[in-house]
């Protein structure tokens, strides 16, 4: 069982890197003319900060039922200043029959039960 799984991620680590790969070297005719972006890695430091006395009030971290149902109900118009995107639920459990996963509208929440994408088949 330890050999499959290990084959199995080596799998895909091989296919993770020859996807990586697919667009490095040779060919010519690539546009260089694009300008490099600089990126900015902050310290733990700068981008440590201190929850508030009510996570109602949390816009990261931890963050109440409530907040989170304001998000899913309307992502576009409730998510906190600044972010852009889609809002992305990994859900670490299923909850109780008929209400298995957080709801998802398919356009801009989606929810990820924790086994459905870190299990592999353990069958022989």
């Amino acid at each position: 069982m330890r050999t499959r799984t290990m084959t199995k991620l080596g799998g895909a680590a091989v296919l993770g890197l020859v996807l990586g790969l697919q667009g490095c070297g040779g060919g010519g005719g690539e546009d260089t003319s694009a300008v490099a972006t600089k990126l900015t890695v902050n310290s733990p430091a700068q981008i440590a900060q201190e929850s508030a006395d009510s996570y109602d009030d949390n816009v990261n971290g931890v963050i109440s039922g409530a907040t989170l149902k304001r998000w899913i109900d309307d992502w576009p118009a409730n998510r906190p200043a600044g972010l852009t995107g889609k809002l992305v639920i990994l859900q670490v459990t299923a909850g109780p029959a008929g209400y298995e996963y957080l709801k998802s509208d398919g356009k801009n929440v989606f929810t990820y039960l924790e086994g459905g994408w870190t299990r592999y088949a353990t069958t022989a």
